[in-house]
Parts: structure tokens; sequence; C-alpha cells
């Protein structure tokens, strides 16, 4: 069964045609919105298609050539919106056991040894499985249907119990979805209650309780129908205690945005390394920490000496500019909210990488000997315990960059 819901889009970063053409009819068949790209400007243009979730299927020889171009195209759009997507590498069988250690560290949402295709359908379920957790509803085959299919491959026996199970997995959606209802129904009441000044009495307790049982990504969508509905009446209830009146509020941003321009590496074909725009005087710096509080501490210390620091939020914008810049020095928070620190630091340790010889200083909350241990096994020149002092920043830099003293 095709779908046809138009709120998302498939794209299949195409490296070789003839190697990937069996895989992209695959996924004609099941998805609607599905496009091949062969450029990063394309890439770089899908990625920032705004409200529309996005899988995009990464194609190489190696796991390395696989996300490098997705990296790339990451670090390009850095300074624009990026729609909610998630990313797949399809790669080799040789490329196996590193794409599994990227996927344990949420470096990539899935992978699928493509090359060559030994399970053409899995693609297929990857799709659904990423569209679910992006919160597209897609149809789902009809009990009657899998159960005939069945019948036709294995025993009736089996399909029977098949059909049996289906049944029971019916009923508990049935019972999330009412639950859903529950919660919505209680919401609209206390929202006309409001509109009509009157006293808003919700049972908290019964929601929260309701929301802990719910764990389906199949109706994601209607909670976050639910959260937006439920977030639109707090604001209400705010405006209520201030003014005594509630107005909606207007979307105030423009609707007439320019095209992006991405940097000009996308426009030319030219390394980063040789962009004469990259060269700096300063010391080059990349922060990688998720902690605000962290955040602005650090780069005020940073800003005081010279440094030109540029900051990455989260472990795959960490990995997108450590494949386009070329740094100095990189300060790398151990936690971070999508993989870990130790894990990007052994991929800039792969030889040939841009960032190979950099200095890597981690940043830790806590002096855990296991995990320095482990951090200075894997390359790392040091570590420091936050927060980051004029001190410590100025001895690293003695350190290890002397001849940019």
């Amino acid at each position: 069964m095709k779908s046809t819901i138009k709120d998302y889009k498939i794209v299949l970063y195409v490296t070789d045609m003839e190697n990937d053409k069996v895989m992209f009819e695959k996924i004609k068949q099941y998805f609607e919105n599905c496009e091949a790209c062969r450029s990063l400007k394309e890439l770089c243009r899908h990625l920032t298609t705004k409200n529309t979730p996005t899988v995009f299927l990464m194609t190489g020889d190696n796991l390395e050539e696989s996300m490098l171009n997705y990296y790339r195209s990451l670090d390009a759009v850095k300074d624009y919106t990026v729609c909610e997507h998630k990313v797949v590498s399809l790669i080799p069988l040789k490329s196996e056991i590193d794409a599994f250690e990227a996927h344990r560290c949420n470096a990539i949402d899935d992978y699928l040894i493509a090359r060559p295709l030994y399970e053409a359908n899995r693609i297929v379920l990857i799709i659904e499985h990423l569209l679910l957790e992006l919160g597209v509803s897609l149809p789902s085959m009809r009990e009657e249907q899998l159960s005939k299919r069945l019948t036709n491959n294995v025993s009736e026996e089996f399909a029977a119990l098949m059909s049996r199970l289906l049944e029971d997995k019916n009923q508990i959606e049935l019972s999330f979805k009412s639950s859903i209802e529950d919660i919505e129904t209680c919401l609209n009441q206390a929202d006309k209650k409001i509109q009509q000044h009157q006293a808003v009495d919700l049972d908290l307790n019964k929601l929260q309780e309701t929301l802990k049982q719910i764990r389906s990504n199949e109706i994601r969508p209607k909670l976050l129908e639910l959260q937006a509905k439920a977030i639109s009446l707090l604001e209400k209830t705010i405006t209520f205690g201030a003014s005594g009146n509630a107005e909606d509020e207007t979307d105030t941003a423009k609707s007439d945005e320019p095209t992006p321009v991405f940097n000009r590496l996308y426009q030319q074909d030219i390394n980063a390394q040789d962009d004469p725009n990259t060269k700096q005087s300063a010391i080059r710096i990349l922060l990688v920490e998720d902690d605000l509080i962290s955040q602005k501490l650090t780069v005020r210390l940073l800003s005081s000496l010279n440094t030109k620091t540029e900051l990455a939020v989260s472990g795959r914008r960490a990995l997108a500019s450590l494949s386009s810049v070329k740094y100095d020095l990189i300060l790398m928070d151990i936690s971070l909210p999508d993989t870990n620190g130790i894990y990007i630091m052994s991929q800039t340790k792969t030889e040939g990488h841009l960032n190979y010889d950099t200095p890597i200083i981690m940043l830790t909350g806590s002096k855990r000997k296991q995990i320095v241990a482990e951090a200075l096994k894997n390359g790392a020149k040091g570590y420091v315990v936050k927060p980051l002092t004029k001190k410590t920043i100025q001895a690293i830099f003695e350190k290890h960059l002397p001849h940019l003293q």
C-alpha cells in the first residue's frame, strides 16, 4: 500500500544511480513523496524545507562517505532553520560494525546494508518507523489483508494465531484512542470555561496518569496536536491573569522569507580548507556544549581572548562542523543530548580526517576516573572540570598551541 499523505518527504542522496536504482524503485512503490538528490546544494535545500518532516537516506562506499555529505550540508545551513528529520546510512557490508556503533551513539538514526542490497523490503520498514517518530501518521494494512497474505505463505494455524494477536493489538489501540479523547475533552471544556470567564478545574493527576500510559508512536501526531492545544490554553490562562481578556496569539513571522543562499562551498567545486575566508588570525575554536549556562560562560570567557569561537549544541552539529572546518582547538563536552563527546572524538581521530591533529580538551561536570581514562585513551589531550577559567584556558593555549601565541 503506497502512502499518499503529503506532509513528509523521503530524500535519497544518490552517489551511484546504477547501484541505488533498485533501492529507489522499492521506496517509490510504497511512498508518494520520494526524491533522488545528487548534489550538496539540493541536499541543503531539502534540509531547510520548513514544516516538512524528512527522512534522508545517505549512500556511500563506507560510513564516512555516506555521512560526510550530510554533515557538510548540515554545517552549510547552520544559520537557517532546519526541518525536523531523521538520517539513515546506506552502507556496504564492510562498514556494518562502524554503522552499528554510530547508531548506538545516536550519530545516525538507522542503517542498512545496501551495497549489495540483501533486504530490499527492510528499507520500507525503516522509513515507516522513522516517519512515525517524526509524528507522521501512515495508513496501516488492514488485518484481513495481512491475514490473507499470511495464509498464502504460512500454515493456517499460524495465520489464525496472528489474527488473534492483531485483534488484541487493535483493542489496545482503541484504549489509547479513548484515553486521548478523554484528554481532549478535558482541554476543550477548560478552554470553553476560560472563554466564558469561569473558573477552570482540571484534574491534573488524571491527565498525568493517562499520559504516562501512552507509549505508542502511532498516535504521536494527536499528542502533538493536544500539546499545542494545552500550550494555547496556558497562554490564555496567563493572559486572563494579566488583563482579564483572552486574545488569540497571531503569527507575525514573515512568510515571504528569501530563498536561503548557502555558503559558496556548495556553489563551487572547492574544499573548505582551501577557502581563503576560512583563514583566521585568531585562534579558531569549536565549543561543543549543550548546557545553556556553560555555553554563555565559556563563550564570554573565550571572547575576551584572541579567539574565534564557534558553537555546536549537539553531537551531529559537531560532526558537521568538524567535517567542514579546520579548527585550532576543540573543547568537547562529554554528555550531549544526541550522542557523547568520546564517540565524536573517535571519529575525528581517523587518519585523513580534516581535524585529525587538532587537540581536543574534554569538558566534564565531574572528575570520574573511568570517563577521563576513556577520553584520554581515545585521543583527548586533557580534560577540564567545568566551569572553564581564564587561567586554565591560557594554560591550554601555552601547552597545545604555542605556535599561535
